[in-house]
């Protein structure tokens, strides 16, 4: 290609690839990576929410994102103000730029020939404004083609640099080393980065042909690298079928394709992968694939180009995230549609234990729509992560009532509760309270009414009780099935040298065991009632027993003065002694006509307070007891029907707080799983409940609940025919 570059004004070709550097590195500083995109869900969290959503634990290992997010690479080997920096500190830089760029080349000629080192700094500059025709004046003066600026860049750097292949062509033709590093110890650039960086084709070519090595600094960042970070699709050709390596040796080294891959050039990546690009290659801290790049920046065709070429589409980063991951906290539709098209596992989670539907809602923009592609293709709406968070705790917390809907409407269960405590209701009971009246409207709909008309003898109504029980496959009995057939362990041995303790402790222990077994079997409605019966007894017993304790103390301390000869009244067994009388333990005449006892013993005053003791106690109190208790019973069999609801709930609310504690969070996934899907305590066909109201014989359900069934239903046909009538009216008059 042959270029004029007499004297022209600001925006001519060089002067336009100047300002391009300075765009791109405007833009540059402006960019950044996702870093963080998760933590910003509890920012503004309630401040009587108990526990946010990034814990102390997890935030613990924060300090490291920095290492594992990138910031986008720029295609600019040096900055712009650098180069023009260095330059305008040679000898005479000002006069000789100020004659190139009014077209001055004779005055810039004898100038730079009467100073030392002039003839270097208009050699620099023209190359630099891309000036051939100057150059080629100075180089019959007797430039070197090889000297450099302080930073070491030589002429040849500068002119491939803003694209002149005329200069170039005059440098190399002039003995210019097209392998020329920028500086011995830098050593960023050969002139074929340059005119890689440049995006000029014929540079490249000219370099090439004059021998410039195509690898040159493959180890960090090879010509390949800048023409595909200034997605320069005919200059990667050009590279590849002059031998460029399209892969670098270094370990987790960024490579041509994960620049691709994150840039969105799917011309790069098609080229890359066709000359055999490594797609397994990972990059940085990170460990991240080009399909990870691809997928967190959202470009679908490079994401599918990388597949197609056998990219593993469920392998992790450090952070064990998948792409899947990455694409729907990108809130990329067309990558995650990709993916799950392409079969990648939607219940994948991370090191935090979270799946891509976490992702998909943490920011708003297009959050429903990636969340319903995941759901519908099998994500759980309830995967709870390591800090006990669900999809619909993120979603009420950043007050996405449409993302907390559709999550209900795939089973989300609003009962789940984080590590902390705080269930999803509370959430949207305090974020997002617009949901509830949508959500009871779902308990409504669940009532349906068969083909028959409303007021037919045969007319059926279909309860739904799914939407109450949205967690009842969770496999409750196989669990507690595996609890009790734990086999027991034999390695019992006999002692014969325990001491007194021992023998105490043990049988406390027994007694407690026992008690413990009594109550636990007075959780099953059948025997409820009788344990129930057994406790209130108790309770009031302890309440009598307390509020009488100072009579009976009155009489143990009275008979052990009276009765001090007697041993059972010596205190302290005295007050234990009353105790056991109160159940008719007297022993009249053990007392008081023994023969060991006369009557000069105990006079009219003990006859006369064992008499008081037998009236007030034995008499009163005992039979004030049994009239307690009786009346204890009859009012708990008059409740007996709550009661056994009441105790039925408990039995089921303790069983899944065993069941889905956190303290089996550490057991295998898997396992988990197959035993919580076998615990379905009630069978699928039983949640529903088929009624008809207008059968008298109808018993299964309260007349009152069946009424209020009844009513709802006729009033949402009514309004329906309203509503119909009304349309069809409205068309009459269309019309």
């Amino acid at each position: 290609m042959i270029r004029s570059f007499a004297p022209r004004p600001r925006g001519t070709e060089t002067h336009v690839r100047k300002q391009e550097i300075r765009r791109k590195k405007v833009s540059r500083e402006g960019s950044a990576g996702w870093c963080g995109a998760m933590r910003q869900v509890a920012e503004d969290t309630d401040d009587d929410i108990e526990e946010p959503y990034i814990s102390s634990d997890e935030s613990a290992h924060g300090a490291d994102l920095a290492e594992l997010f990138r910031v986008k690479p720029s295609p600019d080997i040096w900055e712009l103000d650098e180069i023009e920096y260095n330059l305008r500190h040679l000898p005479l830089a000002e006069e000789i730029s100020s004659n190139i760029s009014t077209g001055h080349y004779d005055e810039t000629v004898e100038l730079a020939a009467n100073v030392e080192d002039g003839i270097l700094t208009a050699g620099l500059w023209a190359c630099w404004h891309g000036r051939s025709s100057l150059l080629s004046k100075l180089l019959k003066l007797g430039l070197d083609p090889n000297r450099t600026d302080d930073a070491g860049r030589s002429c040849l750097h500068l002119s491939c640099l803003v694209g002149s292949e005329e200069c170039a062509k005059l440098l190399l033709e002039h003995g210019a080393d097209p392998n020329m590093w920028d500086s011995s110890t830098d050593r960023k650039a050969t002139p074929l980065h340059c005119a890689a960086s440049a995006k000029s084709l014929a540079c490249v070519k000219v370099l090439i042909a004059h021998g410039a090595d195509v690898n040159a600094g493959l180890n960090d960042r090879s010509p390949l690298h800048y023409a595909v970070l200034s997605d320069a699709p005919v200059v990667v050709k050009a590279l590849l079928d002059a031998g460029a390596c399209p892969d670098t040796p270094q370990v987790f080294t960024e490579t041509p394709l994960h620049v691709a891959a994150s840039l969105g050039s799917a011309s790069c990546t098609k080229l890359l992968l066709d000359a055999g690009a490594d797609v397994r290659a990972a990059f940085g801290a990170g460990r991240a694939t080009a399909l990870h790049l691809a997928a967190e920046d959202g470009h679908a065709e490079c994401a599918r180009l990388l597949l197609d070429h056998g990219a593993r589409i469920d392998l992790a980063n450090v952070r064990g995230q998948t792409p899947l991951h990455l694409a729907a906290l990108a809130q990329s539709l067309e990558v995650v549609e990709l993916l799950v098209g392409k079969h990648a596992d939607v219940r994948a989670r991370d090191s935090d234990g979270r799946t891509p539907l976490h992702g998909a809602i943490v920011r708003g923009v297009r959050a429903c729509d990636v969340a319903r592609a995941l759901l519908a293709a099998g994500a759980d709406p309830n995967a709870a992560d390591n800090f006990g968070y669900t999809p619909i705790h993120i979603a009420a917390l950043n007050e996405f009532s449409a993302c907390v809907l559709l999550l209900l409407d795939y089973g989300g269960d609003v009962t789940l509760r984080t590590n902390g405590g705080v269930s999803a209701l509370s959430f949207i009971v305090r974020r997002v309270p617009d949901v509830i009246p949508r959500y009871l409207g779902k308990l409504d709909d669940a009532v349906h009414v068969s083909e028959q008309e409303i007021g037919d003898v045969d007319c059926e109504l279909v309860i739904d009780f799914r939407p109450l029980v949205p967690c009842l496959s969770r496999g409750e009995a196989e669990l507690l099935l595996a609890f009790i057939e734990i086999p027991s362990w034999d390695n019992g041995e006999l002692r014969t040298n325990t001491s007194s303790w021992q023998h105490d402790i043990a049988a406390i222990t027994i007694f407690f065991c026992w008690l413990e077994l009594m109550m636990i079997i007075g959780r099953f409605p059948t025997f409820g009632l009788y344990v129930q019966m057994f406790t209130t007894v108790t309770v009031n017993f302890a309440t009598f027993l307390l509020a009488y304790s100072c009579l009976l103390i009155a009489f143990g301390l009275a008979f052990s003065v009276l009765f001090s000869n007697y041993a059972p009244f010596k205190l302290p067994a005295s007050l234990v002694k009353t105790v056991m009388m109160m159940s008719g333990e007297l022993e009249y005449e053990d007392i008081f006509y023994s023969n060991n006892t006369t009557q000069s013993d105990y006079p009219a005053t003990a006859h006369g307070m064992f008499l008081t003791f037998v009236l007030l106690v034995t008499v009163i109190l005992t039979n004030l007891l049994v009239g307690l208790a009786v009346s204890d019973i009859q009012a708990l069999q008059e409740s007996a029907g709550l009661d056994r609801l009441v105790r039925q709930t408990q039995l089921v609310a303790h069983l899944e707080s065993m069941l889905f504690s956190s303290l089996l969070t550490c057991a295998p996934k898997q396992l988990l799983g197959v035993l919580r899907w076998g615990a379905l305590l009630t069978a699928s066909h039983t949640r529903t409940l088929t009624i008809r109201p207008n059968d008298p014989r109808e018993n299964r359900i309260p007349k009152d609940l069946i009424t209020a069934v009844y009513k709802m239903v006729a009033s949402r046909k009514i309004i329906q025919k309203s509503i119909k009538h009304n349309n069809n009216y409205v068309f009459r008059l269309k019309r």
